[in-house]
């Protein structure tokens, strides 16, 4: 299992939103502003696409001594030699993942209720991301929303460090810490930022008022 890790501003990425520019220079510019763990995510494009890009991020975040974590490709996580890989509850089994995996690698997990934390306490997952909290531009009404009491009874109820995801902004990212989370997920606001670098380091003094 990991050591102390730092979830405070866990970015994930989306090369649909950053327009003209480059995936790289987007995290580069989150790197240097505080982003603490970046989750590169990559549906629409070939594995060995996915492989080079991976390859590119993981380096990057080395230097800054940042966890690269990648969305459900455990091929391309164990072929890259990632940080971590973070799962969803319709991929392959915690267990098996771990045991592919190894001991000291990151595996996060994506929760939607409560019910899903209690059975995934005892499991070897060392996060959970709980989603969605709020609305986002993807998901317009409230149903299947955490909402802050969701987000708070889930929090209460784990045994891991709870991110919360979706619909999360510097207007709500203190309300969120203050529940107890862990750390917040950012996709849109980084991505498709004009400058990247100014969003990071306005949550990390959100998420870390005393620059701890």
């Amino acid at each position: 299992m990991a050591n102390k890790l730092d979830f405070s501003l866990y970015v994930v990425t989306d090369s649909r939103l950053v327009g003209e520019k480059s995936l790289e220079s987007v995290i580069q510019l989150a790197l240097k502003g505080g982003a603490t763990m970046i989750q590169y995510r990559e549906k629409n494009k070939e594995a060995n696409e996915i492989y080079a890009k991976a390859l590119v991020l993981k380096n990057m975040c080395n230097k800054f001594g940042v966890p690269l974590i990648i969305n459900d490709r455990l091929d391309i996580a164990m072929a890259i030699d990632a940080d971590g890989i973070h799962i969803g509850q319709k991929d392959l089994p915690i267990a098996e993942v771990r045991k592919l995996f190894g001991p000291h690698k990151i595996i996060g997990l994506t929760v939607e209720n409560e019910a899903q934390v209690v059975l995934s306490n005892g499991q070897e997952v060392d996060y959970y991301i709980a989603a969605p909290v709020f609305r986002t531009n993807t998901k317009l009404d409230d149903r299947g929303l955490l909402g802050i009491e969701g987000l708070k009874s889930m929090i209460k109820v784990s045994k891991k460090p709870v991110i919360a995801a979706g619909g999360i902004s510097l207007k709500n990212a203190a309300d969120v810490m203050d529940l107890g989370s862990a750390g917040i997920v950012v996709v849109n606001q980084i991505m498709s930022g004009e400058d990247p670098k100014l969003i990071s380091e306005k949550f990390i003094k959100i998420l870390k008022p005393k620059g701890i």
